[in-house]
């Protein structure tokens, strides 16, 4: 996947995880946390998380 597609990919994730925390939605939003890093790490200046 090129980088930019991933960049879009992550903005659109992001806000959807935005949306689930305002909601309460936490165990959706944490997991779909990991999906954010996951395809992050795909990016070369990725700088990973203090997730883990």
């Amino acid at each position: 996947m090129k980088h930019d597609k991933i960049e879009e990919c992550l903005g659109l994730l992001r806000q959807a995880d935005d949306i689930l925390m305002a909601e309460k939605e936490l165990a959706l939003a944490a997991h779909l946390s990991l999906v954010i890093e996951r395809l992050a790490m795909r990016l070369p200046n990725h700088v990973p998380s203090e997730i883990y």
